[in-house]
């Protein structure tokens, strides 16, 4: 059994292709035959470490230090009491036409 490759448009022997369950439990194969999703797959992985690389060399060495984002004083001094009860704005007096 053949199937047309999406990537390099050949037809190839459905062994190239790999296979997939879909939702309802069918055997489905892949549309792009292994030696494709393999360049695929490489150019995607280079591409993410150049992204990556620049990502690095773009970001603020100062925001990047261990004391660059300290707690304000005041919220070091503040004691919290555990659960909130919220109050409503209004209070129900049980009819429906209040």
């Amino acid at each position: 059994m053949t199937k047309k490759c999406k990537e390099c448009r050949q037809n190839k022997d459905i062994s190239m292709y790999g296979m997939f369950r879909d939702s309802y439990d069918r055997i489905r194969y892949h549309t792009k035959c292994r030696p494709c999703r393999t360049k695929v797959l490489v150019e995607r992985r280079r591409l993410r470490k150049i992204m990556d690389t620049h990502i690095e060399r773009t970001v603020d060495p100062e925001e990047q230090a261990s004391d660059a984002f300290k707690d304000d004083p005041r919220a070091a001094k503040e004691v919290d009491y555990g659960r909130v009860v919220r109050k409503p704005t209004f209070v129900i007096k049980g009819g429906l036409i209040d």
